[in-house]
């Protein structure tokens, strides 16, 4: 690639970066090279890291997309001269980000990241890995808060269709992905997302707007609430209740019955991989770590650490385990990391910061 054109794009995102007018930024950035759809709104101070040699399509913007001021897109990453590099990979990759999404002002996306069409992400966020589509997250790293509601025209995805008992009530507007199976007498209210190749049992509840990742399993009679969200490879057990009301009251202090309008629901996030015992319940404001596990019949009052066994009540931490389900054994002393468990059964080796 001739220094020429290596120094023709150096001077475009730079004026792209100053120039007033969301459409001389966009035709500028296009002249780089990135491959940007119609309607694009890009906001000032916009930000890609790169290697300015490579002009393969590394940056996809789709149409109608909306670019906040000071957000960063980051197609590369690497520590340069330091000799960090003699140790840390670089990371490198491909940004794609579809049609009709919204990135708050300063956003930071990482390498190898697709965030999906209609997504909104919030500002000041770190993306470091797919975003579904039609959905909001926020937080370093951004996590999924809830369901975008489509608009209309805008029809749902196509692809292997989902099974649904012809007992089971699944809400119109709820939205179930492909190979998804959902049993006998479940109900699944209004804006609900449920990902791909999940499992829903017989009299599972699942409340409006709980969002449900892929390949998630709910067992039989389990109650998710509204404020729930699940990420991918979470474990329901039979039974188990995830709960948005820490104060329950069914009437207000005057002997009125309650309304929405008289209480705020709380939120529990069950992270990638975790695992909910038989009859658990999970109060609100809880996180539970990812690949975590909580044992049947524990009251679960606070956040769950990666990895971390819980049981009882209230749950107190009982140890760690493998992403494999079985515990994890000490084998040496503290680091400035954490300490060092195995697992017998599959001989893989973390650092816990326990």
């Amino acid at each position: 690639m001739s220094a020429l054109r290596v120094w023709q794009r150096k001077l475009f995102k730079t004026l792209a970066r100053i120039v007033p007018g969301y459409r001389l930024r966009r035709g500028l950035l296009r002249r780089c090279g990135y491959a940007i759809g119609r309607d694009v709104y890009i906001g000032e101070d916009l930000i890609i890291c790169e290697i300015l040699e490579d002009f393969s399509p590394k940056l996809v913007i789709g149409d109608r997309v909306a670019i906040a001021p000071r957000v960063t897109l980051v197609t590369s990453s690497d520590p340069n001269w330091s000799r960090l590099a003699q140790v840390v990979e670089p990371e490198r990759g491909r940004i794609v980000i579809e049609q009709d999404a919204w990135l708050g002002a300063g956003v930071i996306v990482m390498p190898n990241v697709t965030i999906g069409e209609g997504a909104i992400v919030g500002a000041g966020s770190v993306v470091t890995r797919d975003v579904p589509p039609w959905t909001v997250v926020a937080g370093a790293p951004a996590q999924v808060l809830r369901p975008v509601p489509r608009p209309a025209g805008v029809p749902a995805p196509v692809g292997r269709p989902p099974r649904i008992h012809p007992t089971a009530e699944v809400s119109p507007q709820a939205e179930v992905g492909e190979g998804t199976s959902i049993w006998h007498h479940a109900q699944v209210r209004e804006g609900v997302r449920i990902g791909r190749e999940c499992i829903l049992g017989k009299n599972v509840y699942v409340d409006f707007n709980v969002v449900i990742g892929d390949r998630v399993k709910v067992q039989n009679n389990a109650l998710l609430y509204h404020g729930v969200t699940l990420e991918d490879g979470v474990f329901i057990g039979p039974a188990a209740c995830l709960t948005n009301d820490r104060l329950p009251r069914a009437v207000r202090p005057d002997g009125a019955l309650k309304s929405d309008a008289d209480w705020e629901a709380g939120t529990i996030l069950v992270r990638e991989g975790a695992s909910i015992g038989a009859r658990a319940v999970i109060l609100p404001g809880v996180t539970v770590g990812p690949w975590a596990m909580v044992a049947a019949g524990a009251v679960v009052t606070h956040d769950v650490p990666p990895h971390g066994l819980v049981a009882g009540v209230p749950a107190r931490l009982q140890g760690y385990v493998c992403r494999c389900g079985r515990r994890l054994e000490p084998v040496g002393e503290r680091g400035e990391d954490g300490v060092p468990m195995d697992c017998s059964a599959c001989g893989v080796r973390y650092v816990i910061k326990a």
